[in-house]
Order: structure tokens, then sequence, then C-alpha cells
């Protein structure tokens, strides 16, 4: 996410949302708390009143989505269902998934190839994926 920030930055005005203070650029506005945290998520978007959400927030360890299904479901799709059902209706989402929406059964995918997630990070990234085309 940082790196997009930066990136981004430079010919747009960018709002960010970190848990962590301070992270290092300068050239945004950020948002400091926990994006679960219903009522700093929803000040942040009144706030910045964002045309674009680029959404990187995620569980993504593998093992600890094993672990723990049901806060890797939360995390990468509840937390997008909530931004979703917060943002303005003209804000375009874009959600950042993965390759393990795949099998792994080859080196190089494509959008149209059929989603086979063998692990709970890609069941729950595909679903985030599947929400975000189906509501927004």
């Amino acid at each position: 996410g940082a790196h997009g920030v930066a990136l981004l930055s430079r010919n747009d005005t960018v709002t960010a949302f970190d848990r962590n203070p301070g992270w290092g650029d300068t050239s945004c506005q950020t948002f400091c708390g926990d994006i679960e945290d219903e009522h700093m998520l929803r000040r942040a978007l009144h706030d910045s009143n964002p045309d674009i959400i680029v959404h990187c927030a995620a569980m993504t360890t593998v093992d600890d989505c094993e672990a723990n299904s049901t806060a890797a479901y939360e995390a990468n799709v509840g937390l997008p269902r909530r931004i979703i059902a917060l943002m303005s209706p003209s804000t375009l989402f874009v959600y950042i998934s993965t390759d393990a929406v795949f099998d792994g059964s080859k080196q190089h995918w494509m959008e149209e190839d059929t989603p086979n997630p063998i692990n709970a990070y890609g069941r729950t990234k595909l679903q985030g994926e599947q929400l975000v085309v189906m509501i927004h």
C-alpha cells in the first residue's frame, strides 16, 4: 500500500488509512487507527470523500488464515463489505486480490482462468472478489 500511495500521490491527492503512525510518506493525509473501527472508518470516508478507494488491507498469512478462518473471512470479505456500505455510491472501489485464488498448477494466470483456491486465504480472497463484483 505505501508504495502505491507514493506513486499515486505524484499526480493526485491521496488519503491513507494506516494502523501505524508515521510510516514515512508525507505526500498524503493519513488517518491512523484500526480500519475495523467503524467510527474511525466512517470519519475517514466522510472527511476525505474519496473518488477511488484502493483497498489493500487483508489477512494474508496463509498459516494464520488456516488457523482462524473466521478471522480471515472477516478481514478479507467482511471488511470490504463494510467499507462499500459506508462509502459514497459514486466512489470506485478497487479490491486487491492474490494469485492464491488459483491452485498453483501453473505459473502464470489470467483473470479469465477458473479460480480454484486450495487454502483459507485463497478462498476468502476469492469471496472478497466475488462480493465486490456483486455489490459494487
